[in-house]
């Protein structure tokens, strides 16, 4: 079974998932589906009050940036982490198209701010390069 919205059978959505996983609230999920993250993001804010944790995989966040910083304001749980997959294949024009993972927490471990770079926070591949990630005013 996968997760989204396809007409295809072997999918189901995001809600008849937690249905069938008789999981007991709160519950802590891990989204990595490829790309078809987006089409559940009403589904997850929908059950955001069953939920303490997640992490989830937004792949080609630059073109989908404005359904990543809604879905982030409407995320009643704190952002407590962002990782950036420093190594994905390469798009046409040869550029690293990079994927993001950002984990969410009920409440924040540390009034304190991680020093950035973490020194837990590691790249997915140590031989391909960093990413480094620049924050603004959006969030």
């Amino acid at each position: 079974m996968y997760i989204g919205k396809s007409k295809n059978q072997q999918f189901i959505s995001f809600n008849d998932a937690i249905k069938r996983s008789c999981l007991r609230r709160p519950y802590c999920v891990k989204i990595d589906i490829e790309g078809y993250e987006y089409e559940i993001l009403d589904q997850i804010i929908e059950n955001q009050s069953d939920i303490s944790g997640l992490v989830i995989d937004f792949h080609k966040p630059i073109y989908n940036l404005t359904k990543v910083i809604k879905f982030v304001r409407d995320m009643d749980l704190n952002l407590a982490n962002i990782h950036v997959n420093n190594c994905l294949p390469k798009t046409e024009n040869l550029e690293i198209d990079p994927s993001i993972e950002l984990s969410f927490t009920y409440k924040l471990a540390t009034n304190e701010t991680a020093e950035i770079p973490h020194h837990l926070e590691q790249p997915n591949d140590k031989k391909c390069p960093n990413i480094n990630v620049i924050f603004g005013s959006e969030f």
